[in-house]
């Protein structure tokens, strides 16, 4: 370790003791001592907040970049200013004001083609990839990011990007070594350099008529010995500092002529209401009616972290208000969830937790309950609820979350 990372590390015991728990100081030590590195902590583990840290550490000066999924983009925003009340962001697509001359700059892979430009001409004191599996397959995406890391179509050619590159993952990928091949393009691994070498020795490869065959998986141990050098990851039942219970709101932006709407109407309802002769009634009425608009605008959003959990090998529950909730939730993962309501006889749902407890095909749970919650999301020993208003409308909220 040089000398330059040594007195970065040392800055970790000047945070303030709360900002993070000891795995996740550990965490932040292992980033800024290798530069180019691999975050693969389950899911709730914390990454997002030990990539913040690592990053203001290591690279105090400069511009960062945050690449992520469309759904955690203001997630990112409320965890850097958690991090840094006074952090200048901005955060390209989204409806939210811009920070000028902005140290953070947060961007969806979606999006990557449409600003590239702008982001390959920058010059990034750091970038930070979230949910780096979405580059394990070669395209346009995949295309975008490497190139904003300076990697090279020489594979032996040196990096020649940002000195701070971080790549969170909460997807464990070594049953598919193929997967990984791109991300350790990403960190510089010499393992990496040519594709057909690295599926010859870790994915089984053979050529048949139609050419490579790589999705196989070879002398596994020899590739998580590799992988030690550049990634780290971390299992819940590995961390024995967390608290029993961390709740947290995951915010959505909701992109939905039809729920700003209901927003709209309700909020010049209330602000025009007589509050002298309140109206139970109505206003619950109204109030439904405005909490379903936004229900249905949040599903892309919900299903979207549903299966982001399921990913990782866990199952996962999620509880509902309204049947119209349950029904397409359903729809979208099919015979791969049970669902649990009012409607099901106790034989019935006896049967669907049976099913979800000892089926392994069945991933989640889809649950009616509570009239008064949107969403809830439990993932294990996690959870997620949402309760939308006017002013502020969050998707999530999380026992255990990204910190």
């Amino acid at each position: 370790m040089s000398a330059h990372a040594i007195a970065h590390l040392e800055r970790i015991r000047e945070l303030p003791p709360s900002l993070l728990y000891p795995h996740q100081a550990d965490g932040v030590a292992f980033l800024i001592s290798r530069g180019h590195a691999i975050l693969a902590d389950d899911m709730g583990l914390g990454k997002t907040r030990q990539a913040i840290a690592a990053m203001n550490i290591a690279a105090p000066e400069g511009a960062i970049l945050v690449v992520c999924p469309a759904l955690l983009k203001l997630n990112w925003r409320r965890e850097i200013r958690l991090v840094d009340p006074a952090a200048r962001i901005e955060v390209i697509g989204a409806r939210v004001q811009a920070d000028g001359n902005p140290r953070w700059v947060i961007v969806d892979y979606d999006l990557l083609a449409r600003h590239a430009e702008r982001l390959r001409s920058a010059a990034w004191a750091g970038v930070i990839l979230d949910e780096a599996h979405f580059i394990k397959n070669n395209s346009a995406r995949t295309s975008h990011c490497l190139k904003l890391l300076g990697v090279s179509s020489d594979a032996r050619a040196a990096l020649a990007g940002p000195a701070q590159v971080y790549l969170l993952t909460g997807t464990p990928m070594t049953n598919r070594p193929r997967d990984l091949y791109n991300l350790l393009r990403c960190v510089g691994h010499p393992a990496a350099r040519s594709f057909i070498a690295f599926a010859q020795r870790f994915c089984a490869a053979y050529r048949n008529d139609w050419g490579w065959v790589t999705d196989g998986a070879s002398n596994v141990a020899e590739l998580n010995a590799l992988l030690k050098e550049v990634m780290l990851r971390r299992k819940k039942d590995e961390v024995l500092d967390l608290p029993p219970k961390i709740r947290s709101w995951v915010p959505v932006e909701i992109d939905s002529a039809t729920a700003r709407k209901a927003q709209r109407a309700f909020a010049e309802w209330f602000y025009a209401a007589d509050l002298t002769r309140p109206n139970n009634k109505t206003f619950l009425g109204r109030l439904v009616k405005l909490r379903l608009a936004l229900h249905k605008a949040k599903h892309a959003a919900v299903a979207e972290r549903v299966r982001d959990v399921l990913a990782t090998g866990s199952k996962a529950i999620l509880f509902t208000a309204f049947t119209e909730g349950l029904k397409r939730h359903k729809k979208t993962f099919g015979e791969a969830a049970v669902t649990i309501s009012g409607e099901n006889t106790a034989e019935e749902r006896i049967a669907a937790v049976d099913r979800f407890q000892s089926d392994e095909s069945v991933r989640g749970a889809l649950r009616k309950k509570q009239p008064y919650r949107d969403h809830f999301i439990r993932n294990d020993e996690e959870s997620a609820s949402a309760r939308p208003s006017p002013h502020s409308i969050p998707s999530a909220l999380f026992r255990r979350s990204n910190f």
